[in-house]
């Protein structure tokens, strides 16, 4: 008797915990699931917006888009680029092609007599719009087409470069163009991995463009052809679209979770696989937050940003990137942007003026760059002129030692503009 009454207050008491246990644990699948469908509605009111809609509908397999070029023309570069053992220790980016030594033009050359086949297919690409440049898919097939579009914007700022020192400055905007192009497309693109592939390359372009603005040999026609295609975009938009992008993964791949197919459907789900539900919800909603949070970071200056990292428990880094340089190089590359727009627009004006004009007008000395928060400094003398961000300067060396993109603009004296 005692035995079986031991065994009945077991099984009872069993069966109760059970239930308890049961019970609470649904209660937090339910809770889980609400907290996700609130993440979804935040993430969805806030972010999803900044989505691109791509009206490109051209396949990359398609002669149409300017993708299928510039992909073949990453593939024909060689693995054993002889641009590496040619271009030697030479860091071209630092050196106006004007103070290039015969050696050096020597060496740049014959790498690019022989990669004149990539270098057309580059050109045709930036005459086409961009669909679709470098798909995460593409690049797990293919781990060396990042490293080759690194190359070829290499060799393209270097064929602007050798044009501008043998005076053909069409040819130094056309391969300047296709730099331009090549980083914005790669810079729209859904990935965080585009998007630094792309700020590199546009580093390259604005490197190339104050070859261009600094020459004597540049036309007033050149100058007004390159300020009409100069980018509009912001550094906050560019971040924001790669942020939604990202995150829109999560609201797209959860968007039938927990109790967005009612009571019923989450039971099913739940007593179907407890095991993916309530950590799949609650993954899902610290992501979309996440991102999120991601977003608004990237409308800060880099060092309003550090100081906002600077309190989150995971420092500054989320999917393997540090998020101050991600996002502080993107800006820079607007802040250089900025400079590159006032510089055009100073050597177009003196066309009409026929001198350089003492001070900025108001309106251009007034802009803030999104990165140091800082206004351009403008400075004139016998030698020409000069707009600048120190501010900028200063806190890129402290982000990296990576290639800065240009801070400092020099303008030729009117005398030296020719006629377009």
């Amino acid at each position: 008797m005692i035995g079986r009454r031991i065994l009945r207050v077991s099984g009872w008491g069993s069966a109760v915990l059970v239930l308890l246990v049961g019970t609470g644990v649904l209660a937090l699948h339910l809770y889980s699931a609400r907290r996700f469908r609130r993440a979804q509605a935040s993430f969805a009111r806030e972010v999803m917006p900044l989505v691109r809609v791509d009206s490109c509908r051209y396949a990359r397999s398609d002669p149409r888009n300017g993708a299928y070029w510039y992909l073949a023309a990453a593939r024909a570069i060689r693995a054993e680029a002889p641009e590496n053992v040619a271009f030697g220790k030479v860091k071209l980016a630092r050196q106006a092609p004007a103070t290039w030594s015969a050696v050096v033009v020597q060496r740049v050359t014959s790498v690019l007599a022989a990669q004149q086949k990539a270098l057309g297919w580059a050109r045709a690409g930036a005459l086409r719009p961009m669909c679709d440049v470098l798909p995460y898919l593409e690049v797990s097939r293919d781990e060396d087409l990042p490293s080759s579009l690194f190359r070829l914007s290499k060799l393209l700022l270097a064929e602007a470069g050798l044009a501008l020192r043998q005076g053909n400055q069409e040819r130094a905007a056309s391969a300047a163009g296709a730099l331009e192009a090549l980083g914005l497309g790669l810079q729209g693109g859904p990935t965080i991995l585009e998007e630094m592939v792309g700020t590199h390359v546009m580093g390259s372009y604005l490197r190339a463009l104050s070859w261009i603005v600094e020459s004597d040999v540049t036309s007033i026609a050149t100058l007004e052809v390159l300020r009409a295609r100069l980018p509009r975009v912001n550094a906050h938009e560019v971040l924001a679209r790669v942020l939604a992008n990202e995150g829109s993964s999560y609201f797209i791949s959860f968007q039938h979770a927990g109790l967005g197919r009612g009571i019923v459907g989450a039971l099913s789900e739940f007593f179907g696989d407890p095991r993916r539900t309530i950590w799949r919800d609650h993954f899902a909603t610290s992501q979309l937050e996440e991102y999120r949070h991601r977003v608004a970071w990237s409308s800060l200056t880099h060092r309003q940003l550090e100081q906002a990292v600077s309190k989150e428990q995971d420092n500054d880094v989320w999917m393997g990137v540090d998020a101050p340089s991600l996002i502080g190089k993107c800006q820079a590359v607007e802040a250089s942007l900025q400079l590159a727009a006032i510089a055009l627009d100073l050597c177009i004006g003196v066309a009409v003026s026929g001198d350089l004009p003492a001070h900025l007008p108001a309106a251009q000395a007034d802009l803030v760059d999104p990165f140091a928060g800082a206004h351009p400094v403008y400075s004139k003398g016998a030698w020409g002129a000069q707009v600048a961000n120190p501010a900028a300067a200063v806190q890129y060396s402290e982000l990296t030692r990576a290639m800065a993109p240009p801070f400092a603009w020099k303008l030729p004296t009117a005398a030296h503009q020719p006629p377009g």
